[in-house]
């Protein structure tokens, strides 16, 4: 199953990747090598110029504000959907109630928007939850699946809320949206994944402008050419284990990702059944910017 991921990228890094969006002044960004349900990490949300409270706003000033602020923003949220359900529900089916066998052939609807307490989030509280990779296989051997060419950090899609704790405090909070696996998770034995938005459709993901149809088409399986997994340690398996060596390699990638020199005729990848990603490779998560 997956229940976790990293977000290891650097501040400027993640700023660069998403129209410069940024914290709330004064807040420190926190990165992580083990975010797990209960955690609080970061989402990307839309800015004033995307945000349902522009409506009724004066002309002038909406002109105004959204010339000068970003079209995105980054809050920090907890993981784990509040206020929603009876329960804080960490992962949201993209199916709803439906593909309870989770064919990965399955072409029904996202039925997600048919279930009474997602019909209003699902059209106009969408996140994306900021990821570099996720962890697949916690309760038996886990992998750390990532994107290929260094396509990181990059969005789950997540739906998020605001509600109030005993107290009265707010809490906003966010959750994760699955849908069937694809061939390589299905490969590790799983046959759920988190749905990844492609870079291409952030920004429709975002906004609140689009239709259901449009949302809903979103919803579906990365595909699994532009992925690549390799074994990690057991002890990310702790919540409280957190540091670069809960992500290091203790095997090969699942996948060969190294090229035969250039020749006349093509660029070829050589097929061998695994190669391991370089100490450097692992080090240098979240490093570049």
């Amino acid at each position: 199953m997956f229940d976790r991921y990293i977000l290891a990228s650097s501040y400027q890094r993640i700023r660069s990747k998403f129209d410069m969006a940024s914290l709330p002044e004064g807040e420190e960004y926190i990165p992580s090598y083990n975010i797990a349900p209960g955690h609080t990490a970061y989402v990307i949300i839309p800015g004033l110029n995307e945000s349902p409270e522009r409506n009724g706003m004066n002309p002038v000033l909406k002109a105004f504000f959204e010339e000068r602020k970003p079209s995105k923003v980054i809050r920090s949220f907890n993981f784990g959907l509040q206020g929603v359900e009876k329960n804080t529900v960490n992962f949201i089916r993209a199916e709803g109630d439906r593909n309870q066998s989770n064919d990965p052939h399955y072409t029904g609807s996202k039925a997600i928007f048919l279930k009474p307490h997602y019909k209003k989030i699902i059209r106009e509280q969408r996140c994306l939850v900021l990821a570099d990779a996720f962890i697949v296989g916690i309760d038996k051997r886990p992998y750390l699946v990532y994107m290929k060419n260094k396509k990181r950090p990059f969005g789950f899609a997540g739906l998020w809320n605001k509600a109030n704790d005993t107290d009265g405090n707010e809490i906003y909070s966010f959750g994760i949206l699955t849908t069937v696996a694809n061939p390589l998770i299905r490969k590790l034995g799983y046959d759920r994944m988190p749905v990844i938005i492609p870079e291409y459709s952030e920004r429709r993901w975002l906004s609140i402008s689009n239709t259901l149809s449009q949302v809903l088409d979103m919803l579906k399986p990365y595909p699994a050419h532009l992925l690549n997994a390799y074994p990690v340690s057991e002890s990310i398996s702790n919540p409280a284990n957190n540091d670069l060596s809960v992500i290091q390699p203790v095997g090969r990638r699942l996948y060969s990702e190294k090229l035969e020199p250039l020749s006349r005729k093509r660029v070829k990848p050589v097929r061998e059944p695994m190669d391991s990603p370089t100490m450097g490779e692992v080090a240098k998560m979240g490093r570049e910017g």
